[in-house]
């Protein structure tokens, strides 16, 4: 499958950066683990031929920075002929995530669903997720593929500090903050990975469009 006819739009602007350009491309497509993989190969393809400095895939679009305007032809054209990776080629990682009953904002998760603690445990973490974007932060994972039922959304009003390792869903996500921030996410367990160490200023090996398995631990 060649996505390039879906493509409803590049847009090319002149940012701050003298010799470059932002350009994003977005497509006319809902997020999805197909799509999140082909996007995640069009990511490794332009970093493998050096064609742009930095890609960021959203859940349907790629921005880029620093684009010298020459080069968004070529990309265009390699992502032309780009098809959907095998989902044999994705990696596979679990999350362990941590679940209590009266931490954050279970309780009040619990009765806005109208489940039970165990059920959301169960619910949250007995699917399969992908990761659909890495973003607004370093290292912030989205995971999408969760359960309908779970969905919410997002605060009315964000919490002034989200802790690093803080797991949350909000629409049709899963979040997982990697340093401490505000956020507008129901918090509903925690982990002990990290999307972004500060210290060694590395990130998780996950890449847009991988396998996560999440693994419940309760006390």
């Amino acid at each position: 499958m060649i996505y390039n006819h879906y493509i409803s739009s590049l847009k090319c602007e002149a940012g701050w950066w003298h010799h470059g350009y932002a350009a994003q491309i977005r497509l006319r497509l809902p997020g999805s683990p197909q799509l999140s993989r082909w996007l995640g190969q069009c990511i490794q393809n332009l970093n493998q031929d050096g064609v742009a400095q930095e890609v960021l895939a959203g859940v349907n679009s790629l921005t880029f920075t620093f684009l010298p305007q020459s080069k968004i032809q070529p990309i265009m054209e390699m992502m032309n002929q780009l098809p959907v990776p095998a989902e044999s080629t994705v990696s596979v990682y679990t999350l362990p995530v941590m679940y209590r009953p009266n931490d954050a904002d279970t309780a009040v998760v619990c009765a806005k669903l109208g489940i039970d603690f165990e059920t959301l445990v169960d619910l949250h973490s007995n699917c399969e997720y992908y990761v659909a974007c890495i973003g607004f932060m370093p290292g912030f994972i989205y995971l999408g593929g969760g359960q309908q039922r779970l969905q919410l959304p997002r605060k009315h009003t964000p919490a002034s500090r989200v802790a690093p390792g803080s797991v949350a869903i909000a629409d049709a996500y899963t979040g997982l903050y990697s340093v401490e921030s505000p956020g507008g996410w129901h918090i509903i367990g925690t982990s002990q990975c990290r999307g972004y160490d500060s210290l060694s200023q590395s990130f998780l090996p996950w890449k847009v469009g991988d396998k996560i398995f999440i693994k419940a631990i309760t006390p």
